[in-house]
């Protein structure tokens, strides 16, 4: 039990450690072609970015 612990805490770092940090910028940039492209609507992107923002 103890392996499969260590064996999954392993995976979860690695993950953390591979993933890009990004900034709120990026975020928001992501969030305004998903609205662009008619992914999300203004309302969601409205949020996120107030999310993003800290507003």
């Amino acid at each position: 039990m103890i392996l499969y612990k260590e064996i999954i805490e392993c995976k979860l770092i690695g993950d953390i450690q591979s993933s890009p940090v990004t900034s709120p910028a990026d975020e928001l940039r992501k969030f305004k072609d998903l609205l662009d492209d008619g992914i999300i609507t203004q309302e969601e992107f409205s949020d996120k970015k107030k999310q993003l923002l800290e507003l």
